[in-house]
């Protein structure tokens, strides 16, 4: 079994490999030709059971995820005291909304949610990329906790940037932060880590594989991404080999006690059992470590696939 990891004082003990349930909903990562981005919803199915059944007891999705939340409810409604689950709802337009609509608009999300993952509470309920706009908000904490009462145990946020991050870390109702770090997307260690570990909050760490670039499919991005392409090569050069990147990339997050879990967004279930045994790996000697902080990326904007030029 999984290596469980406090997270934060939400008070859940997660696995160091969470699933993040993205590819099962909706087309994401990095599209090959001739390959299906979604797996058929029969293969999904096993590949949330296969998770379970390996260890792994914290599932990630949103509301923003396609039919990523129904699939979870139809699959796996009689397991559900098995894993801790976090969802999303979506707030990156509601930022001006007045108290009494956002909180009306948190609570129609969540009864959708509820309703889809055919269960009666959430263990984690994000703000999906909130900024800090939202994050300061002084009503806030007083909307989160009427909107979600009785079926939300710890709240959160799931956002995109630094700044972002430090917000909600700083808010008293933030128990978890879901960021973008990774082997190349080194930017959270600086301060956002630490500034996690001293308040207590869950650190999630999602992109670890870069929406698919720390894998095989670096091959496939557009030429528009060389600097990217060529920061992968180095990286696939130390791992020792193309097929080698994504142990490096998940054994290097997981390397870092700051880091309560990691995501991995997976289309099969081959992929959920290989990253599973990736957890299973020791952590990287400070040698590897060295060596990878050595290779660098100048235009941090490639390090966000928002900005690349694929869907």
């Amino acid at each position: 079994m999984l290596n469980k990891r406090r997270l934060g004082r939400t008070g859940f003990d997660v696995s160091e490999i969470s699933l993040g349930c993205v590819e099962i909903g909706t087309e994401y990562g990095i599209p090959v030709a001739g390959r299906p981005r979604r797996p058929p919803e029969a293969e999904a199915e096993r590949l949330l059971h296969t998770a379970l059944d390996l260890g792994i007891n914290h599932l990630d999705t949103a509301r923003a995820y396609g039919e990523s939340e129904a699939i979870i409810g139809r699959a796996l409604s009689r397991r559900r005291e098995e894993f801790v689950l976090t969802t999303k709802i979506p707030v990156h337009k509601q930022q001006d909304l007045p108290a009494a609509a956002l909180k009306k608009h948190c609570r129609q999300s969540l009864e959708t949610s509820l309703k889809a993952l055919c269960t009666d509470r959430i263990d984690v309920l994000l703000l999906h990329t909130a900024g800090p706009e939202i994050l300061k908000r002084e009503d806030l904490a007083e909307v989160l906790r009427e909107a979600g009462a009785g079926r939300v145990r710890s709240f959160g946020a799931s956002v995109n940037g630094l700044e972002s991050a430090r917000v909600a870390i700083a808010s008293e109702w933030c128990e978890c932060v879901q960021i973008a770090y990774s082997i190349l997307d080194r930017r959270p260690a600086a301060d956002v880590l630490d500034l996690a570990a001293e308040r207590q909050v869950g650190v999630v760490a999602r992109s670890v594989l870069l929406k698919g670039a720390l894998t095989w499919r670096y091959e496939n991005l557009p030429g528009d991404l060389a600097p990217l392409r060529e920061a992968v090569e180095e990286v696939a050069e130390l791992a020792g080999g193309v097929e080698r990147l994504p142990e490096l990339a998940y054994r290097y997050v997981l390397s870092d006690s700051r880091v309560h879990t990691a995501l991995v967004g997976a289309s099969s279930v081959a992929e959920v059992e290989q990253a599973a045994k990736f957890a299973a790996q020791e952590r990287l000697e400070a040698r590897w470590i060295e060596q990878i902080r050595r290779i660098d990326i100048k235009d941090e904007t490639l390090l966000n696939p928002a900005n690349w030029p694929i869907s």
